[in-house]
């Protein structure tokens, strides 16, 4: 039998869950209100022992996180697939995942080389192995996914450079992989698209080579800046249940990350080290106006943003930890540069963007800045489709096997692999 010490603890729990539970925000009609609420409360729960274990030394913040958001979200290569052979392999020293449609073509077949989310320091190419297969089996192409290392530990341009070295294998290794380089995808979601405009535009650059497409699944295309007007609106919302601004300083080289750096940038002090003309060119990077009316459903957030301040005016006080730790500053800064913030780039810059199918959700942070750029990628001259999804929220992609499971996930994906039949 329960002691009473134990049942008033656990009340006390149950309470605490409960109230949780119900403010946790979201539409009234949203599909699948329930397991979206325990979704966004486990990961808030492992951002809050990430924290606990960082501070008793028990374990590093980031090694938690990635631990326990594996455990949860792991899907496996199912190496008995009936459909779609699956191999790992090591190409430049990168290990990578190999999905191939057992009834494809012995032709050079069309290929999709993916970059998983997470931050740039969180999950791997387990949580996608079903979105991959899936899309290898109803699309006959080959699947490159890569296994990227991860900030801290490697900060930028680490993870993006080891995508880099992939390419390059498959460049010079086109025959011995049967595939056609003149039928190539760059692929990801969240900062796997970071990554996918950062490799499109240097394969342009250097290797004079533009992918067929790129897939931007909900991607993160800028760091620098969090008070954008979905930002504001959804702050309650998944991708926030964790530290961003720790993931973006992890990104930058910052291994140890204290509350007065996180401040700096959430307080949007980090504007105040750019000269004025940098400061407009962001401006115009980030221009809200560019987002068509029909994405400005809930006004009510966007009249919120009105009223804040995208960039700070004046000059850093000498107490702030920008001023005082030069080292700090300068790696802050880089989070303005298009090797990590490749949305904050000018028109004549991203002209060398491929093609481009980018995926919105309505209920997430990043759905602004991913609406902004489409638009700024169709000025620049590059053909984009916007597939906008009302009732969807950040990271819903790899959420496809039964832990996860979402109905609309199927849709998102059906979607995607239209879209790859239908173009190539």
């Amino acid at each position: 039998m329960i002691n009473k010490p134990t049942a008033i603890f656990i009340a006390i729990a149950a309470s605490i869950f409960l109230f949780n539970f119900n403010s946790i925000c979201i539409k009234n009609d949203f599909d699948q209100p329930a397991k979206y609420k325990l979704t966004y409360l486990s990961l808030n729960l492992i951002a809050y022992l990430a924290k606990l274990f960082d501070r008793v030394n028990i374990v590093s913040e980031s090694k938690f996180l990635r631990d326990a958001i594996d455990f949860l979200s792991f899907s496996g290569a199912d190496t008995n697939d009936k459909y779609v052979k699956i191999e790992n392999k090591i190409l430049n020293d990168v290990g990578v995942r190999i999905y191939t449609a057992l009834k494809k073509p012995n032709d050079p077949s069309p290929f999709m080389i993916y970059f998983h989310g997470g931050g740039y320091a969180i999950r791997n190419m387990d949580s996608y192995d079903t979105v991959l297969s899936q899309i290898s089996n109803e699309t006959n192409i080959t699947i490159i996914s890569v296994d990227y290392r991860l900030a801290p530990e490697f900060p930028a341009p680490i993870p993006t450079n080891d995508c880099w070295r992939v390419i390059e294998y498959v460049l010079e290794n086109s025959g011995k992989l049967n595939v056609d380089l003149d039928r190539l995808i760059l692929a990801g979601d969240s900062a796997g698209g970071n990554a996918a405009l950062v490799l499109s535009k240097r394969l342009a650059l250097e290797k004079k080579l533009k992918p067929i497409f790129q897939i931007l699944m909900y991607p993160w295309t800028q760091l620098a800046f969090g008070n954008m007007p979905s930002f504001i609106g959804y702050q309650g919302g998944l991708l926030n249940a964790l530290d961003l601004a720790s993931l973006k300083l992890w990104y930058v080289g910052l291994d140890r990350v204290t509350d007065e750096m996180k401040n700096s940038i959430l307080s949007n002090n980090h504007t105040l080290l750019l000269d004025e003309n940098e400061r407009e060119n962001m401006r115009s990077y980030l221009n809200t106006n560019l987002i068509e009316d029909k994405y400005k459903k809930n006004t009510q957030y966007f009249k919120l943003y009105e009223s804040t301040n995208l960039i700070n005016s004046g000059s850093l006080d000498k107490n702030d930890i920008l001023n005082k730790d030069s080292a700090f500053a300068q790696k802050v800064k880089r989070l303005f540069s298009e090797e990590v913030s490749p949305g904050l780039a000018s028109l004549d810059q991203l002209k060398y963007q491929p093609k481009t199918y980018e995926i919105i959700c309505e209920f997430d942070s990043l759905k602004d800045e991913g609406l902004i750029l489409g638009e700024r990628l169709r000025q620049a001259g590059v053909q984009v489709h916007v597939a906008y999804y009302d009732q969807c929220f950040h990271g819903m992609v790899s959420m496809l096997h039964s832990l996860e499971w979402f109905h609309l996930t199927k849709t998102i994906l059906s979607d995607v692999i239209f879209y790859i039949n239908s173009n190539l």
